[in-house]
């Protein structure tokens, strides 16, 4: 049985999360449990992290996420979050 994924957020995520409303907290809090739960997901389009590493970009509902995930230690690095509206 392999173990559950963690997620980490990198400080760019730490900042608007830290300034959105309690709401939205709670709302990328389930978005980011979602992904590590689902380690494997594909976002609507790839790009590049500031080290060359491919990331997932996905739209939940306001929030564009981005993320890539670590199979080796079991964890998804969320590297930004940006409010669409």
């Amino acid at each position: 049985m392999s173990l559950p994924y963690k997620y980490n957020v990198q400080e760019p995520v730490v900042e608007v999360f830290s300034a959105a409303s309690k709401r939205h907290r709670e709302k990328l809090i389930i978005i980011f449990r979602s992904i590590a739960d689902n380690p494997f997901l594909l976002g609507e389009y790839r790009q590049k992290d500031a080290t060359g590493r491919d990331c997932e970009v996905k739209r939940f509902g306001i929030w564009s996420v981005t993320f890539h995930s670590d199979h080796s230690v079991s964890r998804v690095d969320i590297v930004d979050v940006e409010m669409l509206q």
